[in-house]
């Protein structure tokens, strides 16, 4: 499997600009944070693909389900290019917040954790 290499960002998830390939991540770094902006993603936010993204507005709503989320976020991290297995997956609610805590090894053998 191809994977490709991403324009790198900030920690408040801006494009960094000015060093050349140095602003590009590959290899593990680049699946990471594909799995983080699609997480970021809003449903049909996204022009080229209406269907990127996870329904978070939907998910705000009384009486949202948690196994339906929680089954939406998997689907999204394992459909992720370069995503090999989903080793952990735990998700809570506390105080009408939610988390998702998620440890995932890539197609390189590295694993690696994200949150939601």
């Amino acid at each position: 499997m191809i994977v490709l290499a991403v324009r790198r960002v900030t920690s408040s998830g801006d494009w960094t600009f000015g060093r050349n390939r140095s602003n590009y991540a590959s290899g593990t770094e680049s699946i990471e944070q594909r799995v983080k902006t699609r997480l970021l993603c809003l449903k049909k936010n996204w022009f080229l693909d209406k269907g990127y993204g996870i329904r978070w507005l939907s998910y705000g709503d009384a009486g949202t389900n948690q196994a339906e989320l929680d089954t939406e976020i998997k689907q999204t991290i394992a459909n992720t290019n370069g995503i090999a297995a989903i080793l952990n997956f735990n998700s809570f609610v506390l105080d009408r917040e939610y988390k998702a805590e998620v440890t995932v090894r890539d197609v390189y053998g590295n694993t690696f954790k994200v949150s939601a």
